[in-house]
């Protein structure tokens, strides 16, 4: 009788360190999160589209909407009234790329971008961090105590060094943008894997219109975390998803695609194509700015025995296009086809991502949007990654689905850095990775 009670003894002590194993099956009440899409005609062939969060505090809601409103305002004179393009208006886009953590952090990266033809002709940006629970908003001194800042301001330095090759990095602005005061007033957002700081391109370097964004792990960061944000940082609970497209940028699907994920709060990985990237410029620095990962697919769409000798080549020619447009290389890619071992031989220095589940719309596109949506979120696994492709409708019209899916189902959707920084897994160069799934 005493063994069998002290053996309950020790399964009741056991209880709560099982119970916090157990992942999320919803989203906390607090981060569950919509947008409302209001787009206004501002002449025959340009519009205006702006998505306002509604959230579980109607203050924090009525703040973000001021925002939003002042940035499409200020950005509104930007605007032709006349479209470079007979097939796409020209357009005043803004919207919130949303961030959650924890059980009730969430931050906005609000941005607006002014597009006509294949140019960005604007682009402003402002973020706010809250704690939906308490209706609180967020400074960096609730994130970091006094003695991360150090840190926090050796990061940026190193990360906002040698952006825009083409320009020289002014280090006296260098200096003024990475000091203490600086860093404590900058922009922030809390993402699932990294507190992220936000400066204007021009702050530092002679080309408007883009984001700097640095990102700094959770993990290089723990020692200085306050007590609440290694709660809130903890992500643990969460199943992981890491969704990515191929083969865009391409006009209307990847900007469809673009606005059901931002609408829902998702984040997204896109392999760009080099030649596509040289024809939509603007849909690139799009998605540079509102924070997704711009990855690469090569720079022609051609498979392995077409590319013997090519690799670095090509390699190089995508980098150049993206350093030219956002500052930053690609610090991954894709092999068309999934056929990798080209690259490993010719040392193309970056990991290659391939992926653990397919959608259909590589090799069809008859079937249903919604039963493609089902099938792929019922198939998802804890760090699954999803290859899609941004070429068709359809992928369009079913990635419409899958904010409300995902978050029904107690998914975090992230970037493929995020993925692999959550799990504390390092992306070794000329390396393949499927997924990443935890040990059974």
């Amino acid at each position: 009788m005493h063994r069998l009670i002290c053996f309950l003894l020790a399964l009741l002590m056991l209880m709560p360190c099982v119970l916090a194993e157990e992942k999320h099956t919803v989203f906390p009440a607090p981060l569950q999160i919509t947008q409302k899409r209001v787009k206004t005609y501002i002449s025959e062939t340009s519009h205006q589209m702006v998505y306002y969060p509604n959230t579980c505090n109607d203050q924090i809601d009525a703040e973000l909407k001021e925002i939003l409103d002042r940035l499409a305002a200020e950005s509104l004179p930007h605007l032709p009234r006349k479209s470079a393009l007979k097939s796409e208006h020209a357009l005043l886009d803004v919207a919130p790329t949303v961030y959650r953590t924890g059980t009730s952090w969430a931050s906005f990266l609000m941005l607006a971008s002014v597009m006509n033809g294949t140019q960005q002709l604007h682009a402003a940006f402002d973020t706010r961090a809250y704690d939906l629970a308490t209706g609180r908003q967020l400074t960096l001194s609730d994130v970091v105590h006094e003695s991360g800042l150090d840190v926090v301001c050796r990061e940026t330095e190193k990360q906002l060094t040698g952006l825009f090759p083409q320009y020289e990095t002014d280090a006296g602005k260098l200096a003024a943008l990475c000091s203490r005061d600086s860093i404590l007033s900058a922009h922030f957002t809390l993402s699932p894997a990294f507190l992220q700081l936000h400066f204007p391109s021009e702050a530092l370097y002679a080309h408007e219109g883009v984001i700097l964004n640095v990102r700094i792990p959770y993990t290089l960061l723990a020692s200085h975390l306050t007590e609440e944000a290694k709660a809130q940082t903890d992500n643990s609970r969460y199943k992981l998803v890491a969704l990515t497209y191929d083969d865009g940028p391409t006009r209307r699907q990847t900007l469809a695609i673009l606005r059901s994920l931002r609408g829902g709060g998702l984040n997204a990985t896109f392999f760009a194509v080099g030649e596509r990237i040289a024809g939509s410029p603007d849909l690139i620095m799009l998605e540079h700015n509102a924070g997704f990962a711009v990855a690469s697919h090569n720079y022609e769409h051609i498979y392995a025995n077409a590319m013997k000798g090519k690799v670095i080549a090509y390699r190089d020619k995508v980098n150049d296009l993206l350093c030219s447009l956002v500052g930053e290389k690609a610090s991954m890619m894709r092999a068309p086809g999934g056929h990798e071992q080209i690259y490993i031989d010719e040392n193309v220095g970056m990991p290659l991502i391939h992926w653990s589940l397919a959608s259909k719309d590589g090799k069809s596109t008859d079937f249903e949007p919604i039963d493609e949506a089902l099938r792929l979120t019922y198939s998802l696994k804890d760090g699954s990654i999803v290859l899609m492709h941004d070429l068709r409708a359809v992928t369009a019209n079913y990635s419409n689905f899958f904010p409300q899916l995902l978050n029904d189902r107690g998914y975090l959707c992230v970037t493929v850095e995020e993925l692999f920084a959550l799990r504390g897994w390092p992306l070794e160069p000329n390396t393949v990775y499927y997924d990443a799934y935890l040990p059974q």
